[in-house]
């Protein structure tokens, strides 16, 4: 059962401007593996069970953190679309070898489904999503030998992107697969990130319309799935 934390403003996550709740969870990690912290937020004041953004952070999985993504997420997509936010804090290389990373993350996210109620969050409308490392995460593509009965997937990649065949190659195996996928290849878009190096650029703007947009379409439907951004 998750064990709340201390309700924590600043540090790495920034001030939130009494905008939202924050929160850290520790939840129990998968046999054998040390406990997984979970940083949470949701606007505050707003009742009900909200729905959800299970996000995992960037990084190439050897550096990046739970907090350091939370301020961004929470302005792009926490307030506009009344969604909750659950960031993972998993384990990093090399200190940590696969399936480490993937386990904290899957750990987490059954937690999180099986405490919904407790934690204000709707557990038919839960995204997880995540940019570069977290989106490796997110979805486990390169080693998946059937992608049938998938949630319907979000894939965005720039043009010039190093991980731009992998990406399409994913989104084109889930529709074969039967399933649903919305595939973005952004022309010209150097490797990801674009949209945080140069967010003021049509492109990015563009993309994150995109984004937000497809992110709001699933919310209202039940049964959300995996957002590879």
């Amino acid at each position: 059962m998750p064990r709340p934390g201390p309700c924590r403003h600043g540090g790495s996550s920034g001030p939130t401007d009494g905008l939202f709740e924050v929160d850290e969870l520790v939840v129990p990690g998968a046999p054998g593996d040390p406990d997984v912290t979970l940083v949470s937020a949701r606007p505050a004041g707003v009742a009900g069970p909200l729905p959800a953004l299970y996000y995992l952070h960037g990084g190439g999985m050897i550096m990046g953190n739970a907090r350091s993504v939370v301020p961004q997420v929470l302005r792009a997509w926490a307030l506009p679309l009344e969604l909750a936010v659950v960031s993972v804090e998993y384990r990093l290389a090399p200190h940590t070898r696969y399936p480490g990373p993937v386990e904290d993350c899957y750990a987490g996210l059954v937690r999180v489904a099986e405490h919904a109620p407790e934690l204000g969050i709707d557990a038919d409308r839960v995204v997880i999503g995540g940019k570069s490392a977290g989106g490796g995460l997110a979805a486990a593509p390169a080693r998946a030998t059937d992608l049938s009965g998938l949630p319907p997937a979000y894939i965005e990649v720039g043009s010039a992107e190093t991980f731009r065949d992998e990406a399409v190659a994913y989104a084109n195996a889930i529709w074969q697969a039967g399933g649903q996928a919305e595939l973005h290849v952004w022309p010209g878009a150097f490797p990801h990130g674009f949209d945080t190096f140069a967010p003021r650029a049509a492109l990015s703007r563009d993309a994150r319309a995109a984004r937000s947009a497809w992110l709001g379409r699933v919310l209202a439907r039940s049964g959300a799935g995996p957002a590879d951004c």
